[in-house]
């Protein structure tokens, strides 16, 4: 499986449950094949793809884990660690906002 790239992302998608990161994939032009280099005990998924042309990662957390805005928190500042040349995120879903690790749009408080 190829590797991909961290500093090749520049928007990160944060969607802490399952099927948020499902619909997230599916809203992606291309999903990238490949893995990223994560060290020993880093649990949270990282999935890629593109949109209209910029490179995206989809963050969520492993399956069983515990949700809300401490565990977002915490996969937001894994993903600042691990993808250096962020611009943006976006938290989408029920988690509805996090401390200031980067800036984010919460969708939750736009409806």
């Amino acid at each position: 499986m190829a590797i991909l790239r961290p500093e090749d992302y520049n928007v990160a998608w944060i969607a802490p449950l399952e099927i948020e990161a499902q619909a997230a994939l599916h809203m992606l032009d291309h999903k990238h094949v490949g893995q990223f280099p994560i060290g020993r005990g880093d649990g949270y998924v990282f999935q890629a793809g593109d949109m209209c042309s910029h490179n995206i990662i989809v963050a969520t957390l492993p399956a069983g884990q515990e949700y809300g805005t401490g565990s977002a928190a915490a996969l937001a500042s894994q993903v600042k660690k691990i993808f250096p040349n962020l611009w943006f995120g976006l938290l989408v879903g029920v988690v509805s906002t996090l401390p200031d690790f980067f800036f984010v749009i919460s969708f939750t408080n736009c409806v």
